[in-house]
């Protein structure tokens, strides 16, 4: 009876032992998804200096990386602007941005980080929508919207790099405007 035991012990630490291995290579292989670097660019448009899209990602066999409030993502347009990034965790990423003077197309507007699982994405894949365009404060001032689309995927690619800030929204909020009390707001 002590052997039975002492044998089914010996299998039972076996086979858990080969379970946290194979715990931690799933874990590992998670940790280590390819990536690549969706970049987000206004190709036709003038004169705005407030903008919002949405990006379905639905038919792309992957996530945004980083998490649903703080996504991977940084601004590529340059010069006093302000950006956030949402990502709702189902298939659409939301990116607002304002710049204080005005920016038109062609132009890089931001980059995000994508973890995929088979083929590497491509521009095709992913469909933005203008949810809004303005200048000088004032929202939906523009027509016809600009056109905004995914120009480039680098695997694996860097973010771009600007001197710019950028924020990220809690989950279900919404970007406003500031208010104060002189000619423009700072």
């Amino acid at each position: 009876m002590r052997r039975a035991f002492l044998r089914s012990s010996r299998l039972g630490a076996s086979l858990l032992a080969a379970s946290f291995s194979i715990a931690a290579a799933a874990t590992a292989a998670l940790a280590s998804s390819p990536s690549c670097v969706l970049l987000f660019s206004m190709t036709s448009g003038s004169a705005i200096s407030n903008l919002d899209f949405a990006v379905d990602y639905s038919a792309a066999d992957g996530h945004v990386a980083g998490t649903t409030v703080n996504p991977t993502c940084s601004l590529a347009l340059s010069g006093n602007t302000l950006g956030a990034f949402g990502d709702d965790g189902v298939g659409t990423l939301s990116v607002s941005m304002i710049r204080q003077a005005a920016f038109s197309a062609p132009v890089d507007l931001a980059g995000c980080r994508f973890e995929y699982a088979g083929s590497e994405p491509i521009p095709a894949d992913f469909r933005v929508t203008v949810t809004n365009a303005g200048r000088d404060g004032v929202d939906n001032s523009v027509s016809p919207l600009p056109v905004v689309a995914v120009t480039r995927v680098d695997c694996p690619g860097a973010l771009p790099t600007t001197t710019t800030t950028t924020t990220t929204l809690p989950a279900g909020s919404r970007c406003g405007k500031p208010v104060s009390s002189g000619a423009k707001p700072t």
